[in-house]
């Protein structure tokens, strides 16, 4: 079966003209370097009339040829395509997307004669093949149409030049997708959303120092990183806002340093002097985030320290705990457990302000892009500094997983890929009753066992629950007054004109099957008495019937406590200690699935 091909695409494509998925066979491909792990494919392309050797295949398109389907003489259908000018004027069409229509096998060999194309020649009617119609922008003769066939005709019967987008400063911009940039081509422009922004960061080494902040955006064809410098943060730094899109132009592109960038693109961007940055209130078309979503069950499957996207919903997580690195920094980390629409779920870790400002109380779904994956615990995943984490992203992945969990998913126990500790400061604790507690004699054994419940508190003691303790910052214990104006800590071994209030407070907590003694410190005791130790201890010594009023109020409030229970010795006297390691809330909506769970597991 004979192959028609696009007579004219060439020259129409050269000269940025629209022409829809034209016929083309390829030649010859060759390899050019631009860069370690980013080389990319020059190819020349025939229409059967002309052929011409400044065809760039986007880099997405190498693996077509690198698994032999791609080779001289197949024929291809040009889906999506771009024409950038360089530097000395020469036209390069940039390939985004091709189908092959017919492999070199099937062809056999070259179809037509075709000339090398010398930009500005016309093709002559008497070389088109019968029946093969050229596209409207191919032919230059004003003679070949009629006259005032088009409104959109200019002078000479030429088309006119196709609308481009205009910046709100008044300028025309050769719009670009993200795709087609190369470090070849420095006159162009890119409409982008920005889907993420790093804070403001400073160096100091040998060579100076200075400061950076780093932004990733995404238009509909791909993503790409943009690092700023010394003065163009200064100056861009304020203007760009998260979620918005902009007009970029003129950023030199560089190899991305995959080291520090997880996006899909072989190229970052480099802000300089002569970039700039406009806003843009079009953003038609450009998606708010792109990301390829791996499912949970196959991160089985999935190499040691892989990047991928995933998303779940946070079915529980857990409290802050603060690290100290090799280098003696602290930095804040959280664990939070995420489960999709397979019924598995994994331990997903967040640090830094992100750990810290992370809100999981209300089961929100989470979207994680970049994220690492390890193989401690079973399977885990780490959030990075180039991570972006999403909660409740608008996309229709979380609305479909919302509406999966609201339906359905709320009463599954889960599946989990990480083992879970059972053990420790840090795990992920197991709810229980409080007859359980008792029952399964948790805390006996050589280390602390812990437990969530829902509990009702019965009573507080109010005697020797606010303390007058040492002022220093991690110094908890309680002074001595020395009554001459100073207060004595022993453990400091050093003598204060002042002291802070802090509280360690004693509570019987209750639920249908059993009641416990607890006690809390500082921070939870804060919580359930709904009021500071700095504010309790001036009520206790200024007035004793509203600081008996707080602890009236406190009897009679449920809520959901996080135990820990340890068998200890005081004054030769060995007990298991009940200890309230963090105190929420009680989400209703939640607890009641968990009791309707709880009631199937046990009909079953």
């Amino acid at each position: 079966m004979t192959v028609k091909l696009t007579e004219g695409a060439i020259e129409a494509l050269t000269k940025g003209s629209e022409v829809t998925n034209p016929l083309l066979q390829i030649l010859n491909i060759r390899y050019i370097e631009v860069g370690s792990g980013a080389d990319r494919l020059r190819v020349m392309m025939s229409d059967g009339l002309h052929y011409m050797s400044s065809f760039l295949l986007a880099t997405q398109l190498n693996s077509l040829y690198e698994e032999n389907h791609l080779a001289p003489y197949c024929v291809c259908m040009l889906k999506k395509s771009f024409t950038n000018t360089l530097k000395d004027g020469r036209r390069v069409v940039v390939v985004l997307d091709l189908e092959v229509v017919r492999s070199a096998g099937e062809v056999g060999g070259k179809i037509g004669t075709p000339t090398p194309y010398v930009e500005g020649q016309s093709v002559s009617p008497q070389n088109q093949n019968p029946g093969q119609s050229l596209p409207a922008a191919a032919s230059s003769s004003p003679h070949s149409r009629p006259r005032g066939s088009s409104s959109t005709r200019g002078p000479a019967g030429k088309k006119a030049p196709k609308a481009v987008p205009t910046t709100p400063g008044g300028s025309k911009a050769n719009v670009v997708p993200i795709a087609s940039l190369n470090p070849y081509n420095t006159k162009w422009t890119v409409r982008v959303r920005v889907t993420n922004k790093s804070s403001i960061r400073t160096w100091s080494n040998s060579r100076g120092e200075g400061k950076l902040f780093s932004f990733e955006t995404v238009d509909e064809s791909g993503e790409i990183k943009v690092t700023a410098f010394n003065k163009e943060v200064d100056k861009f730094f304020p203007l760009l806002e998260t979620g918005k899109v902009y007009y970029i132009t003129r950023g030199k592109l560089k190899v991305a340093n995959k080291q520090y960038s997880t996006l899909k693109n072989d190229y970052e961007m480099t802000l300089h002097s002569e970039t700039s940055i406009l806003p843009c209130t079009d953003d038609q078309g450009l998606p708010m985030v792109q990301c390829d979503f791996v499912p949970i069950s196959q991160l089985e499957h999935r190499d040691k320290d892989a990047i991928i996207d995933v998303i779940g919903v946070c079915r529980s997580v857990e409290d802050v705990s603060r690290l100290t690195t090799k280098t003696s920094r602290e930095v804040s980390k959280r664990d939070i457990h995420l489960m999709d629409s397979s019924a598995k779920m994994v331990t997903v870790t967040l640090w830094g302000e992100e750990a810290e400002r992370f809100d999981g109380s209300c089961q929100p779904v989470v979207a994680v892009k970049g994220a690492r994956v390890s193989d401690f615990r079973g399977r885990s995943l780490s959030a990075l500094f180039s991570s972006t984490v999403m909660v409740n992203p608008d996309i229709p992945e979380a609305y479909r997983l919302r509406g999966w969990f609201d339906k359905e998913g709320y009463a599954l126990a889960g599946q989990s890929l990480t083992e879970m500790r059972s053990r420790g400061g840090g795990a992920n604790t197991c709810w229980k009753t409080l007859s359980d507690v008792t029952t399964e004699q948790l805390g006996q054994g050589d280390k602390a066992d812990y437990y969530t419940c829902v509990a009702t508190v019965l009573f507080c003691r109010k005697e020797s629950c606010v303390y007058q303790a040492c002022p220093m910052a991690h110094c908890q214990k309680k002074v001595v007054d020395q009554h001459n104006g100073l207060y004595r800590c022993e453990k400091c071994d050093k003598e204060f004109p002042n002291y802070k209030h802090r509280l360690i407070l004693s509570a019987n907590i209750a639920d249908f099957g059993d009641n416990q003694w607890v006690t809390c410190f500082q921070e939870t005791a804060e919580i359930i008495l709904c009021h500071d130790a700095e504010s309790l201890g001036r009520l206790k010594d200024t007035n004793e019937d509203a600081f008996d009023e707080v602890f009236h109020k406190a009897n009679f409030t449920t809520h959901i406590f996080r135990n820990r229970v340890k068998l200890e010795t005081y004054n030769e006297e060995t007990r298991v200690k009940t200890t309230v390691m963090d105190v929420k809330p009680v989400n209703h909506r939640e607890y009641s699935r968990r009791l309707i769970s709880s009631i199937r597991k046990m009909a079953i």
